[in-house]
């Protein structure tokens, strides 16, 4: 039963990994400012890419379900930030 709901979580957690992109997206959108698609799916290619090398990583040194948690909120996190900076120098260009 425990198996299960790790896979359970996994898919859903795995499933979720566009969130961030879409989430700052829209509140760029909310708040007035100009989105930035072809950054915003940049991100998302970013993200997708951290998560296969980090699962690549991990897969090779463990075999532990636990460390399958961590590629993508590690992705997450680096596109959150990729995402952030880059639209920050953007605006500050554009002004």
């Amino acid at each position: 039963m425990e198996e299960i709901l790790h896979l359970l979580f996994l898919i859903f957690l795995y499933s979720c990994i566009w969130l961030v992109p879409t989430i700052i997206n829209y509140n760029r959108r909310k708040s007035g400012l100009d989105p930035y698609w072809s950054l915003f799916l940049a991100t998302l290619i970013l993200e997708i890419s951290v998560v296969y090398v980090a699962i690549y990583i991990i897969k090779e040194f463990n075999q532990n379900i636990l460390f399958s948690y961590i590629p993508p909120i590690m992705a997450s996190i680096f596109a959150g930030i990729f995402y952030l900076s880059l639209a920050k120098q953007l605006d500050e260009k554009n002004s």
